[in-house]
This record gives C-alpha cells, sequence and structure tokens, in this order.
C-alpha cells in the first residue's frame, strides 16, 4: 500500500471519530500551516486556507448540517493515487432523518500531501449530475435550519 494511501485512510478515520466526539484538535496533526480547501459546485462553495481556518470550517459544516441530520454515511467508491503526493476518491455520501435516507450524492474529492500531511483538500460536486440536483433541492425544500456551508 502506497504512503499516500496510508496517511489518507488515517486522516478519515481521524475525521470520522471527530465527527462522532466533537474533538476538533485530533486534526490538526494531519494539516499543514498553509493548507488549502476548496469546495466547488454547489451553492456552499468556498475557499478556506490555514490550518485552523480549515478545522473551524469543517467543525461549522459538521455541527450545522451533518449533526443535524439522524445519521450519516461516507463512502469511498474509487480511490487513485494520481502522482507521489495526490489521491482522488470517488465519495457517496448519504443523510438520514427518521426512518429514511433522504440524501445521497456523490462528489469528487481531491487530497495533496507534502512532507506527509495535507496540503490540499477540494471537493468537486457536478452540478449536471441528477443525485447532486435532488439533494441540493431536498435541502432546499425539507431542510430548514440546515446550513452545510463552512463559513459564516
Amino acid at each position: 500500500m502506497s504512503e499516500v494511501l496510508e496517511q489518507w485512510r488515517a486522516w478519515i478515520d481521524a475525521f470520522e471519530a471527530t465527527v462522532k466526539d466533537d474533538n476538533w484538535e485530533r486534526l490538526k496533526p494531519f494539516l499543514t500551516e498553509d493548507v488549502e480547501y476548496r469546495v466547488m459546485g454547489v451553492p456552499f462553495s468556498t475557499h478556506v486556507r490555514g490550518r485552523d481556518a480549515v478545522v473551524a470550517g469543517l467543525a461549522q459544516s459538521v455541527r450545522h448540517f451533518d449533526r443535524r441530520m439522524d445519521d450519516r454515511r461516507w463512502s469511498p467508491l474509487a480511490i487513485r493515487v494520481d502522482e507521489p503526493g495526490y489521491l482522488r476518491c470517488h465519495i457517496l455520501s448519504e443523510y438520514k432523518r427518521g426512518d429514511d435516507w433522504v440524501l445521497a450524492f456523490q462528489a469528487e474529492g481531491h487530497w495533496g500531501f507534502r512532507d506527509g500531511k495535507i496540503d490540499l483538500m477540494l471537493d468537486f460536486y457536478d452540478p449536471q449530475h441528477i443525485d447532486v440536483q435532488e439533494a441540493l433541492a431536498w435541502i432546499h425544500e425539507h431542510g430548514e435550519g440546515l446550513d452545510p456551508r463552512y463559513l459564516s
């Protein structure tokens, strides 16, 4: 297994643990001081720079979206190490309200690594994909109180 894949899996495990217990400090050792995070293709697109700002943005999005749902699942569908220090992954995110899984949509995530830490994260949502369109429509219609933004 490649070093980048191992580092990425450790990051994902730490993030999932953090979503459950709110220990956001756990994520900081995985990120460079100048890490950059971009979310594109959705109304909550963003660009955040710096470790503290990225961690705060992730915490805000989880607090105001994920935690207001009854359950969530995040599944990697296809993982590819493109070059030394770069990984791409197609992701399926699913969210439950009550007894129903009401949201399911895919995105493509990119992670860049420098000196064993993440220095770049990109999330691409394709607004031409039906699953993304349906998820955004559901949020617009039923998502009162939900806010997936990373910056206020």
